[in-house]
């Protein structure tokens, strides 16, 4: 008895988002849909970020389809959330508002006419005559204080996966930093056994031994190396430095969820 209201629950509950994760990152658009639109009929699972998910995969099939149905499907499921909501706050409305504005700019790039959007404010009835209301009291009291703040509007969190990769890229950075230090050094060092045998040479007024001539190409060798290899890792630190403070300086998205998307010559990635 047991196990059959355990299998209940288990076909009752929404799919993992994890598993529409997975699905659109191995290329299976079409799954991906499927498992993203149960979520977002889910109770407990918030609209928008499952439909975020949605969107997306309509917007790959049809970028390899070429298949208009899918764009117009995909404008058309952010006016009806947008017209629908529910959203945390307006930031998140104002984020679906470009989207919309995206996916119009797309079809018209790609001349292709969707259907028109529905009105944003539906038809009011006629209002009903009432009579006047009376005029307030002069002496009614009226609340002090600033009005509550709209709930849900706190500020999003920073994924933990965000700032632990910008963490660490920045300790990358850190040790390609001492790498570069001590290819600079060693370089200083190759250039000055350089000049010592050539001091040597020029004090005692002759010419380089070869022995001596074979240490000074030796030491310009490695001058020559450490020069590049200091130039290269000092370009990587830098980038280093900037993707992680990108990572940890960045306003959190309010899609904590990534997907990736895979075309030829392009890669497309989205929180």
């Amino acid at each position: 008895m047991l196990m059959r209201i355990t299998l209940a629950l288990t076909m009752l509950a929404p799919p993992a988002q994890k598993d529409a994760d997975a699905a659109y990152n191995a290329g299976d658009y079409s799954r991906a849909l499927e498992l993203y639109l149960e979520r977002a009929e889910a109770p407990d699972v918030h609209r928008p970020e499952a439909l975020h998910g949605a969107h997306d995969s309509l917007l790959a099939l049809h970028d390899d389809t070429t298949d208009a149905a899918y764009l117009c499907r995909a404008l058309a499921l952010a006016r009806e959330l947008l017209l629908s909501g529910p959203f945390t706050d307006a930031d998140e409305r104002a984020a679906w508002l470009e989207i919309e504005a995206r996916d119009i700019a797309k079809g018209e790039r790609a001349g292709i006419t969707c259907a028109a959007a529905p009105p944003k404010d539906p038809l009011a009835s006629p209002p009903a005559k009432v009579d006047a209301p009376a005029e307030p009291a002069e002496n009614t009291p009226r609340a002090e204080g600033p009005e509550p703040l709209p709930e849900g509007g706190k500020a999003p969190v920073r994924p933990r996966g965000r700032v632990i990769a910008g963490a660490s890229i920045l300790a990358a950075a850190a040790g390609l930093a001492g790498g570069m230090a001590a290819s600079l050094v060693g370089r200083r060092q190759a250039n000055a056994t350089i000049l010592a045998i050539d001091a040597q040479a020029t004090a005692e007024q002759r010419d380089l031994s070869a022995p001596e001539f074979a240490e000074a190409n030796a030491a310009d060798r490695k001058y020559q190396g450490l020069t590049i290899t200091a130039g290269l890792l000092g370009a990587a630190m830098v980038v280093s430095v900037v993707t992680g403070l990108a990572l940890l300086i960045a306003p959190p998205s309010r899609r904590p969820h990534a997907r990736l998307r895979v075309q030829p010559g392009t890669l497309l990635l989205s929180f």
